[in-house]
């Protein structure tokens, strides 16, 4: 992947979105959906954080002991 990253980087974004576009409708490279285009602007965005609380932590212990 890193050298056909070089390859596009060389390339003007328009031809390398073709050339990308094509790869993918010949099944040769597969893009997830959703990637972000940070030179389009686009942001990376934040992941909202998930807190455990120590009780639940402490019930679980308790059953494996039973």
């Amino acid at each position: 992947m890193e050298d056909i990253n070089v390859v596009l980087g060389k390339m003007a974004v328009d031809e390398a979105e073709e050339v990308v576009d094509k790869l993918g409708q010949g099944g040769m490279l597969s893009i997830e959906p959703k990637i972000i285009d940070t030179t389009k602007g686009e942001t990376i965005p934040e992941r909202p954080h998930v807190h455990v609380s120590e009780p639940i932590l402490e019930e679980v212990r308790e059953e494996e002991l039973d």
